[in-house]
């Protein structure tokens, strides 16, 4: 029902800050946080555009770590969760985000992950493409404890802000 109504908000949102301020704010109503990555230009890496993390947790994350989260840049083709989202267009449910943060933070820093992991609080998260026109822009991504792998398979059939000119 959630995602229902997140898909519907992105479909009605004005701009696009507009619609991840809706969207975010309709999940956080059920324990769920959110986030919309975005493709760069050569379409090799994600770039996080909205983040709907606990802001103190975040400038925590980022003191640790030295890196901003607007200017990171994941890349996809190392990373099974987003590169199946962004290039199989498949969602992709994940029981533990410590891995994947790991695999993204620089190598000097991987021994952080679990601290960077833990301060933000991800827990079970559900990955899946941000679609506009038939075509991949992005990653859109929920985390909370409550989600379960069932949630991936019917997430997978949103095509959020499809045809939606804000999301552009």
């Amino acid at each position: 029902r959630t995602l229902n109504q997140a898909a519907l908000l992105m479909q009605l949102a004005a701009s696009q800050n507009e619609l991840f301020i809706s969207v975010s704010g309709e999940l956080d109503k059920v324990g769920l946080a959110c986030a919309i990555l975005i493709l760069d230009e050569s379409q090799t890496f994600l770039i996080p555009k909205y983040i709907s993390y606990n802001p103190r947790a975040r400038q925590a994350a980022e003191k640790l770590t030295g890196i901003n989260h607007l200017t990171f840049r994941m890349p996809i083709a190392s990373v099974d969760a987003y590169r199946q989202p962004i290039v199989e267009r498949q969602a992709v449910f994940l029981e533990s985000m410590t891995e994947i943060v790991q695999q993204v933070l620089p190598a000097p820093i991987k021994f952080l992950a679990s601290q960077v992991a833990s301060l933000l609080k991800i827990p079970k998260t559900i990955n899946v493409p941000l679609v506009i026109e038939d075509k991949v822009i992005g990653l859109f991504s929920v985390q909370g404890e409550d989600l379960r792998s069932s949630i991936s398979a019917r997430a997978s059939s949103y095509r959020f802000a499809r045809n939606h000119p804000a999301a552009t």
